[in-house]
């Protein structure tokens, strides 16, 4: 995990830049309840995302710029020491926010000028349209020249018809238009809408209630923009979300393709909401129910975020700690460290790190056919010798099936087999029936011999997977992965 220091040191950063900020825009009258607010946000970064430390760095600079393009704003006769200040804040954001920061650089701008137009500071403020171009210029150049010597993720060679998350149902993959191409889809969008969907209306709901409340303006349409875009990126069928602005944003605006632009944006909409609170009637009501919003998704466990799976961070914690008790050499440090921070880390996430220990069996291991084993087979449907035979005869065109012209998850076949046998894996070919592989799988084993007993109440289960996402494979660099679906490895 980041060192607490680094987090504690980004979220007091972008603490004191957000009471900057509300004392600048609405004057200091206030400033207990401007302090209570920019408290707020790190607390809801914290409980949503945990010690996600690449979106606590995005964050971190950001009231920053958009303090640093007001101050510009504020001072028109200065042109000189505006720029050099919005560049510097801007350099800033680009180091903590990565990839990031070109969105967040163009939403910063775009909170500064809403800001600009809403409060007492505007009538002090150069409305020239050329001091407004070289600021923008000024925020957007830093940002861009930073992605020149930014590392990209580290992307392996994975094969073409492989996945390291499960499919999202949509044919074919979507490509950026501008920037580095991933050999394949590595966000898992399923998981992404299904924690956001809730959090996301919650939102829409705040936002069109404070509409009303103050009437319609730039910071208000602004946050309907973010939020609806929101709503339908997360709620729509993904054949129609990948038409929507997100992830639009996300294929046009360069190497925005390696993070999921849903969270930052999320993330981006809370904030702004919380920079409008003290100009509504409802300020205390709204960061209420803001506050709430992460509250209604899960209990929150040890800093993991509400939005991050209780499961999310076991291999990365596994690994701290064999690493704290001093388990693996320096090189098999390297080793893991660069497989949890590579597209391969979901199937870490969920299978444990003890897959990367399995590679040595599945590059150079051979399946033996059951034909030239001592066994005995029998199974739920098609229970007599001709259709069984069909299971180990190995010919394309052949094969053992159920029936009935869909799985029901009933389905079962029984093998025993007469002679000890160390067994490191099993395959289910479907030969040149590559749609006919199970749905799901599960592989038990009778804890006595003695005889083939057909009751199966003391199985003891050994391997089980509820959807079958595709046998385990590795890289030549050694980097996990998932094949196609009807190869069937266990």
């Amino acid at each position: 995990m980041p060192p607490a220091g680094y987090l504690l040191l980004c979220l007091l950063t972008q603490a004191a830049g957000t009471i900057c900020l509300l004392n600048l825009s609405y004057g200091r009258a206030n400033i207990a309840y401007h302090l209570l607010l920019s408290v707020i946000f790190p607390i809801l970064l914290l409980l949503a995302w945990g010690n996600d430390v690449i979106l606590l760095s995005a964050f971190t600079w950001f009231p920053w710029l958009i303090l640093a393009i007001l101050i510009a704003l504020h001072y028109p006769k200065r042109k000189v020491q505006g720029i050099l200040i919005v560049c510097y804040f801007s350099y800033r954001l680009a180091l903590g926010a990565t990839l990031l920061a070109p969105f967040l650089t163009l939403l910063a701008i775009s909170i500064a000028f809403c800001l600009k137009r809403e409060h007492y500071l505007s009538r002090f403020m150069d409305d020239s349209a050329y001091q407004h171009n070289l600021l923008i210029i000024a925020a957007i150049i830093p940002p861009l020249l930073a992605l020149l010597y930014i590392p990209l993720p580290i992307m392996p060679a994975y094969d073409t018809l492989s996945h390291v998350v499960p499919d999202d149902g949509v044919a074919g993959n979507v490509l950026p238009l501008i920037g580095p191409t991933p050999p394949i889809p590595f966000i898992f969008r399923t998981l992404i809408t299904d924690l956001l969907w809730l959090p996301a209306l919650c939102l829409l709901a705040v936002v069109t209630i404070w509409i009303p409340m103050k009437g319609r303006n730039h910071l208000s349409t602004l946050a309907l923009i973010l939020s609806l875009a929101l709503v339908f990126d997360v709620l729509a069928p993904e054949h129609l979300a990948q038409l929507g602005p997100i992830s639009v944003l996300e294929r046009i605006i360069p190497f925005q393709f390696f993070f999921p632009l849903t969270m930052v944006v999320l993330a981006s909409l809370l904030y702004l909401l919380l920079l409008a609170l003290p100009a509504t009637v409802g300020g205390v009501m709204s960061a209420i129910c803001i506050g709430s919003i992460t509250l209604l998704t899960t209990y929150p466990t040890s800093f993991r975020g509400l939005f991050v799976p209780e499961n999310s961070n076991t291999a990365v914690e596994a690994f701290h700690d064999a690493v704290s008790k001093n388990t693996y050499s320096g090189e098999q440090q390297d080793f893991i460290a660069s497989r949890l921070a590579s597209p391969s880390h979901y199937i870490l996430r969920t299978e444990g790190l003890k897959v990367l220990a399995l590679e040595k069996y599945i590059s150079r291991g051979k399946f033996k056919s059951l034909r030239r084993l001592q066994t005995h087979l029998e199974s739920s449907h098609r229970n007599n010798p001709d259709d069984l035979y069909q299971m180990i005869r190995r010919l394309p065109h052949t094969r053992w099936y159920a029936g009935g012209g869909s799985q029901t998850g009933d389905e079962w076949v029984r093998l025993w087999i007469e002679r000890p046998l160390l067994i490191h894996g099993l395959e289910l070919s479907t030969e040149e029936f590559h749609t006919d592989f199970p749905r799901g799988v599960r592989i038990s084993y009778a804890t006595s011999c003695a005889a083939q007993e057909t009751d199966t109440s003391d199985y003891l289960p050994i391997y089980e997977k509820q959807e079958w996402d595709g046998p385990l494979g590795f890289t030549e660099d050694r980097y996990p992965y998932l094949g196609s679906q009807g190869i069937v490895k266990l």
